[in-house]
């Protein structure tokens, strides 16, 4: 049995369940899924930000250890931001680590490391202005519009904004080789109004990787499924923003077997097994437009995932759940993705004055 940690694990449990795989929880969400799909669940409530309260977590880690036969743990999202912590777990727990330690991913949390192994990264001044980010922030939620005389606090740093299409790429490696298993566009929420919270990830045809990311997985040891965020210019360039040096949940638009792939790459075997075809596929994250409380009779379709339990209360701009998209082009998902969020709507309540939840329905 395996241990899942992060702020959202839904998807790799989602995974294990597709391979028979065993695996336990903690997680920030504790939704109705992840409840249904481990052998045991455990919530952890964050700290404000959704950061992570290293004793909480490690004393409830802990009690899992003990109650559970687990073979070794994986680090989902939220641990990047707090490195210290990841090796913290593997010392404490005495659980192998199927991922990354603090050493890999400090250094990759360092926008350095990018142009160290001549990755095109954004550098110098910005025609269009800044952003201000946190190493190893995930969700978009970290990130604000900025000036060029803005001061980075600890753990964040300034980046140009780049004009162009956001995109991000998924990808096994071991160390040594890498394989991509696909690629994504990225569409934040409301970008204009510099609210970049990830909305909907859209897959879309593989293009190639940059060489100088075979460098880096040479270079720093990255192993596992990871993710690679990135903006294509107007020029054609690609510039990468950051590296996920763990499993992303857009994984799970390209492998029904993402837990499994994962586990494998650690142990340096690169196989890209049931790999979607086909369909255009989506993932939109809803999020509360105000207070919301989910009804105790609310049945959620089959199309939706992170089913938050009844009576839970979601405060506003939290993330409430996902609604899951699959059509013949990427116009009829865009279509069928707004008719979707408009039926969530309708089942959580009165839309009179605002509705309760909501996501990204178009590219524009």
């Amino acid at each position: 049995m395996v241990l899942l940690v992060g702020l959202s694990v839904r998807a790799l449990a989602a995974s294990a369940q597709q391979e028979g795989l065993a695996v336990c929880t903690v997680d920030a969400c504790a939704d109705m899924d992840t409840r249904r799909l481990a052998r045991g669940g455990w919530w952890y409530a964050p700290a404000p930000a959704m950061r992570f309260d290293a004793e909480g977590l490690l004393a409830l880690i802990l009690r899992v250890v003990q109650s559970r036969p687990l073979r070794g743990w994986v680090a989902g999202a939220g641990l990047e931001a707090e490195p210290g912590l990841i090796d913290a777990i593997t010392r404490e727990s005495g659980l192998p680590l199927y991922g990354n330690p603090a050493a890999v991913v400090e250094r990759l949390n360092d926008p350095a490391c990018l142009r160290e192994f001549g990755l095109t990264a954004p550098t110098g001044s910005a025609a269009d202005g800044w952003l201000l980010k946190q190493r190893g922030g995930c969700g978009g939620g970290h990130v604000r519009s900025a000036t060029s005389r803005s001061c980075p606090g600890p753990g964040m740093y300034l980046q140009p904004r780049i004009a162009g299409q956001a995109g991000s790429a998924v990808f096994l490696a071991d160390g040594h080789r890498l394989r991509l298993l696909g690629m994504n566009r990225l569409y934040p929420l409301a970008p204009a109004q510099g609210d970049y919270r990830h909305a909907v990830v859209m897959r879309t045809r593989p293009g190639s990787l940059p060489a100088g990311l075979w460098r880096l997985v040479r270079g720093t040891g990255l192993k596992g499924l990871c993710g690679m965020d990135f903006i294509v210019g107007s020029g054609g360039q690609m510039h990468i923003l950051e590296l996920n040096p763990r499993p992303p949940a857009s994984a799970e638009l390209h492998t029904q077997s993402a837990l499994t792939l994962h586990l494998q790459a650690c142990a340096g075997r690169l196989h890209c097994r049931h790999i979607r075809a086909g369909r255009a596929r989506a993932l939109a994250v809803c999020y509360a437009r105000r207070r919301v409380q989910i009804p105790a009779a609310l049945h959620w379709p089959a199309w939706v995932a992170d089913c938050p339990p009844p009576g839970r209360i979601h405060q506003t701009g939290e993330p409430v759940c996902t609604i899951q998209v699959a059509a013949s082009s990427e116009a009829a998902v865009w279509a069928l993705l707004a008719r979707r969020l408009r039926i969530l709507q309708q089942r959580l309540g009165p839309t009179d004055t605002s509705a309760a939840i909501v996501t990204r329905v178009s590219p524009a």
